[in-house]
C-alpha cells in the first residue's frame, strides 16, 4: 500500500531534506537574528536577501508563543492527510505532488519546533515600496501545494 504513495513520500521527503540542508546551512553560516544589513548575504542586490531569524509564532508572526498548538496542528493535519487519502485522491499522482510539497514543509517546520521552539526563516525579498515576511523553503512548498490545489 505505502508504494501507491510514493510521490507523494518521495517529493515530501525531499523537500523536507531540502528545507533542513538549508536550514542547517543558515545556522552555521549566518547569525541569529540578522536582518537585512551587515551580517546578511545578498542574493539579488537590492531586493533578495539570505538572513536568520526565528519565528515563534505562525505565518509573518503571528500569534507568537503558540508554537505548540502549530505543532500539534502540523500532526493532526499529517494524520489527517493520511486518514482522508481516500477522499483527497491522493492515488492520482498529480494530487500527490501537490500533498508531497504540502507535507514535506509541514514536516520541516514541526521539526524545527520539536527541536528549536521556533522556526528558522532565512529569505527576505524587499521590493523598494514592499517586504515580505521571512520565510523559509518549508513555507515555500506549502504554498506552492495549497496554490496549485486550489487552482
Amino acid at each position: 500500500m505505502i508504494l501507491a504513495y510514493r510521490l507523494l513520500l518521495g517529493l515530501g521527503f525531499g523537500i523536507l531534506v531540502a528545507d533542513q540542508v538549508t536550514k542547517a546551512w543558515v545556522r552555521a553560516t549566518i547569525p541569529f537574528d540578522t536582518y537585512i544589513g551587515y551580517d546578511s548575504i545578498e542574493i539579488i542586490p537590492g531586493y533578495f536577501y539570505f538572513v536568520h531569524v526565528g519565528n515563534w509564532g505562525a505565518a509573518w508572526g503571528q500569534f507568537e508563543g503558540f508554537g505548540w498548538l502549530f505543532s500539534i496542528l502540523a500532526v493532526l493535519a499529517i494524520f489527517a492527510i493520511g486518514y482522508f487519502r481516500k477522499y483527497l485522491e491522493l492515488h492520482r499522482p498529480w494530487i500527490q505532488v501537490i500533498f508531497g510539497l504540502i507535507c514535506g514543509g509541514i514536516i520541516g517546520n514541526l521539526i524545527d519546533r520539536i527541536l528549536e521552539g521556533k522556526v528558522v526563516e532565512f529569505m527576505h525579498m524587499n521590493y523598494g515600496f514592499a517586504q515580505t515576511g521571512i520565510f523559509n523553503v518549508a513555507d515555500l512548498y506549502i504554498t506552492f501545494g495549497i496554490i496549485i490545489y486550489v487552482l
